[in-house]
């Protein structure tokens, strides 16, 4: 499978995140369609519920981004001391 160009993935974790929250655009658009229908609903309350879906998916793609590109420190490496499995040298260092 092809790789896709630099900073395409952002772009494609995005859109993931707006068809997961797609919701809060389905609220947007019915209050938006009652502020048509019925003229009762102020104009600013379907762009906050627009806002709020779009800064939602945003937050959370830039928070997995930023999660994905920070380094996990390994663990530092021990000496075997099973006697079973460790070589001789593990057990009895040379002098």
């Amino acid at each position: 499978m092809r790789k896709p160009p630099p900073g395409m993935g952002f772009f494609l974790c995005f859109a993931l995140n707006l068809f997961y929250h797609s919701w809060w655009g389905g609220l947007a658009l019915l209050l938006w369609l009652l502020r048509i229908w019925l003229k009762m609903i102020p104009w600013f309350l379907p762009l906050a519920f627009l806002g709020v879906w779009l800064l939602a998916a945003l937050f959370v793609t830039v928070f997995l981004s930023w999660v994905s590109r920070t380094s996990s420190v390994p663990a530092p490496s021990a000496t075997n001391k099973n006697p079973y499995s460790a070589k001789n040298e593990d057990l009895f260092p040379r002098k």
